[in-house]
């Protein structure tokens, strides 16, 4: 077991004491200010800042966004660059954006615009690279590849279950790592990967459109049992608020931040498979005591407790990979199973993988089977530069997903 655990290494600019995932009090960095957690409402550009997601645990979007839309002033990519969650290029991606997308603004600040993305999130793209124009459309669409598959979850074991019909437009609800969830009235949600949409702006009369009923352009949306269907999971995004956890000194990547990617994208794929996921905090300005985390485990009876963590070894900064931690023995089977699935996924060492037992706060302390995983080394210069991107986010969350239903559904 590496003797560092994923704070132990901590810079702080305005000292503040605060409890590790041990329950060791450790110097942690002070709060770093970025938007909380309520729905966007398309506002005009001068209008407050917009949050990056949806604070309503179901991930439900609000039905009124796309309708109610005033920004009038649209974004388009002329050289390719990333949607972060901040106005920062060490914040996390969102989204790969490539030439000619659009995506309608919702403000600018210090050269970097905000922009929309589908009903309940925003993203920001720095100035450079882009043009704006203001346009009488302001319908936000994405138009896919003909014969895209379209999946009825954000993860590839899921299964296309019908494909895109050609000259047809979508209306995107959120993007979760890479993949995006289409708007409909289906009973089924509609998945696409990301590197088969264009975003951009469109007429309704061109968009797809889904009846009541499920019957749809598409075919049949009718939804089929999950295999996580009637389990209870709780997702901690580990650190949070004035609790930054690691920070990367090559670059100035916080822990807490990549943590919550990982997470919302792990929430998606577990809500596509009927699992009921609960969250331990659902932004990076919420500091949540470690009690709290494992207050929330023991009340809801979860079936499984899954911590998501990223590690730091300054002494070595060559070490690298996953490690994921249980404390009793009810928990040594979904930790080596989340482990395995997650090592694969990655592909991040070619050792076997790597489990460890330790009393960790929020493990011992947790009446339901607990497992917590360090998902890469923040002292490692490739993982460290790998962390904020949606190809790391997407790989762990699969990898974690994989893990947890080989473990509660076999």
């Amino acid at each position: 077991m590496f003797l560092s655990s994923c704070c132990f290494s901590i810079i702080a600019f305005r000292p503040m004491m605060a409890p590790d995932a041990d329950g060791k009090v450790l110097l942690q960095l002070d709060k770093l200010a970025r938007p909380g957690g309520e729905t966007v409402a398309p506002v005009h550009i001068t209008g407050n800042r917009s949050p990056q997601d949806h604070p309503d645990p179901s991930g439900a979007a609000s039905e009124s966004a796309q309708n109610s839309v005033s920004a009038t002033q649209w974004v388009r990519i002329t050289t390719a660059a990333a949607l972060r969650e901040e106005p920062k290029p060490t914040s996390p991606e969102m989204l790969e954006a490539i030439p000619d997308e659009w995506f309608p603004v919702l403000r600018e600040e210090d050269h970097w615009y905000e922009v929309r993305l589908g009903d309940s999130q925003s993203g920001w793209v720095p100035e450079q690279g882009t043009e704006t124009t203001k346009l009488t459309e302001n319908r936000q669409v994405i138009s896919i590849q003909a014969d895209a598959p379209i999946f009825s979850g954000p993860d590839v074991s899921f299964g296309p279950v019908r494909t895109a019909r050609p000259n047809h437009v979508y209306v995107p609800n959120r993007v979760s790592g890479q993949w995006i969830e289409l708007q409909g009235e289906g009973e089924t949600a509609s998945w696409i990967k990301a590197s088969d949409a264009i975003w951009t702006h469109g007429e309704p009369a061109s968009i797809a459109a889904f009846n009541e009923s499920g019957e749809g352009v598409d075919g049949n949306l009718q939804a089929a049992k999950g295999p996580l269907e009637g389990k209870t999971i709780v997702v901690d995004p580990g650190h949070g608020g004035i609790d930054s956890g690691a920070r990367g000194k090559i670059e100035d990547v916080y822990e807490r931040d990549v943590n919550l990617s990982v997470a919302r994208a792990l929430k998606h794929k577990l809500q596509a498979a009927g699992a009921k996921v609960l969250m331990t905090r659902t932004s990076n300005d919420q500091t949540v005591t470690l009690q709290s985390r494992v207050d929330l485990s023991n009340r809801s009876g979860a079936d499984l407790f899954v911590s998501i963590h990223q590690n730091m070894f300054v002494q070595d900064p060559s070490v690298s990979g996953t490690i994921t931690f249980y404390s009793g023995p009810e928990s040594a089977a979904p930790a080596k199973a989340i482990e395995e699935a997650a090592l694969a996924s990655l592909g991040s060492r070619e050792e076997k993988e790597h489990v460890e037992q330790d009393q960790l706060y929020v493990l011992r302390n947790n009446r339901q089977p607990a497992v917590l995983i360090e998902g890469c080394f923040l002292s490692n210069p490739k993982e460290l530069a790998n962390s904020i991107t949606t190809g790391y986010q997407e790989r762990l969350a699969s990898g974690v997903f994989d893990g947890i239903r080989t473990y509660l559904a076999g």
